[in-house]
């Protein structure tokens, strides 16, 4: 419910849902991810960061959380950190063409 709700717009609703995911389960991946997603809409970049690492310690494999939190981390200024996880997403997903282009924006800011 929580990753329709974000699909569909409605980020600070889908919070809700992806925290209530969390109090059942919080090891459970899909809901961290979907958390920071909306968090990250919304504004709250370093809320977001949190739970993207605390998805990433559960499962460092996702090129998604690696691409998103160089984003929230981009947005924070956190250059070099962003780098280190655009490379991460070009790694585990090297057809993704965002990771690229945004590992070679975070390069010309450095």
């Amino acid at each position: 419910m929580g990753n329709l709700l974000f699909e569909t717009g409605h980020s600070k609703h889908a919070i809700k849902y992806h925290e209530q995911a969390l109090k059942l389960n919080s090891k459970e991946v899909q809901a961290l991810k979907g958390l920071a997603n909306a968090l990250y809409d919304m504004n709250e970049p370093q809320k977001a960061v949190e739970n993207y690492k605390i998805a990433l310690s559960l499962d460092s494999k996702q090129s998604d959380v690696h691409y998103n939190l160089g984003n929230a981390l981009y947005l924070l200024g956190k250059t070099d950190e962003a780098i280190f996880h655009y490379k991460q997403a070009v790694e585990l997903n090297p057809s993704k063409s965002e990771s690229f282009y945004n590992l070679g924006n975070a390069y010309c800011v450095k």
